[in-house]
């Protein structure tokens, strides 16, 4: 589902697949920054977050996020990860887009936390 809207939304698109494939909390993607995360290689990586919901903890990465995290570009100067234009609406506004393609009309963006972790 996420394929077909990459190109016209590459940076919703990559956040989405960051919280599927992590368990991360939309803030803790959303303001991820650069310098939180280890040196990304073919086994994964890991982003040790400091300010969270529930005080500094380790976001880890397999192989397919450090491959997705290192094709991101990466703006001359720029601390976060995801641009400051990818507010929470924006990703919320694509997400009720592909639940629905998914026939998943009730999933809400949280639900990708419970469901990695389980």
């Amino acid at each position: 589902m996420l394929n077909r809207h990459a190109d016209e939304h590459p940076w919703p698109v990559a956040a989405l697949r960051l919280l599927t494939l992590t368990g991360a909390r939309l803030s803790e993607v959303l303001n991820l920054q650069w310098d939180e995360i280890g040196v990304l290689s073919e086994n994964g990586a890991s982003a040790r977050i400091d300010d969270t919901k529930t005080g500094p903890r380790t976001l880890w990465f397999g192989p397919e996020v450090a491959k997705l995290v290192g094709a991101l570009p990466r703006a001359d100067g720029a601390e976060r990860v995801f641009p400051e234009v990818l507010a929470s609406h924006r990703l919320y506004m694509l997400w009720c887009v592909v639940r629905e393609e998914a026939g998943l009309p009730g999933l809400r963006i949280h639900d990708c936390r419970h469901t990695w972790a389980s």
